[in-house]
């Protein structure tokens, strides 16, 4: 029963991150000054607190089914540090720009929305297959 509340709370809590993530990639790549401070407060209130949530789910996961030992955890874990750190990079981006003039910020390229996806399908994959 433990193992199954928490991997649908994983799943859920990383669903909502992944969505704010691409969410903001997207709109940062098209920006807009009435979309900015709200998208903001998005990140700050849904995304980063499910960012946290989904790693306290997977290290609750983790040590309760014994993975820590199995290379694909730690392929998966290195993905999401990435993860982690490019939600960061966009989140500050946004950030700075709304501190410094309150206009919209400069757009970033699609590459980072491709970047997120490809990450996350690269977890999934290690996920589903387990492969080492």
């Amino acid at each position: 029963m433990i193992y199954e509340a928490l991997k649908a709370a994983h799943i859920i809590f990383m669903v909502v991150w992944m969505s704010g993530m691409m969410l903001l990639a997207w709109l940062l790549s098209h920006p807009a000054t009435d979309t900015a401070a709200a998208l903001r407060r998005y990140d700050r209130m849904v995304t980063a607190p499910a960012m946290a949530l989904t790693w306290l789910c997977g290290v609750g996961l983790a040590v309760y089914a014994s993975w820590f030992g199995v290379g694909w955890l730690w392929g998966k874990l290195i993905l999401v540090v990435v993860l982690s750190a490019l939600h960061g990079v966009l989140s500050g981006r946004l950030r700075r720009s709304l501190l410094v003039d309150g206009a919209a910020p400069q757009p970033l390229k699609l590459e980072y929305l491709a970047l997120v996806i490809a990450l996350l399908g690269a977890v999934i994959f290690l996920v589903v297959t387990k492969p080492f």
